[in-house]
């Protein structure tokens, strides 16, 4: 899953492919919801937070 910890695709030594896994965490643990959509030549991450009050 692309949302695990130390899943990367860079060379080693240059990365350890924390970031995603990180935002995960903390958008899930907050309620929200995370999922991508591969667009023409990119790929899109959407972020749905929920209104706190």
């Amino acid at each position: 899953m692309i949302y695990n910890p130390f899943e990367t695709t860079k060379t080693p030594g240059k990365g350890v492919g924390l970031g995603l896994h990180i935002v995960y965490d903390l958008v899930t643990k907050n309620g929200g919801q995370i999922w991508w959509e591969r667009k023409t030549g990119m790929t899109q991450f959407i972020v749905r937070l929920p209104d706190k009050v």
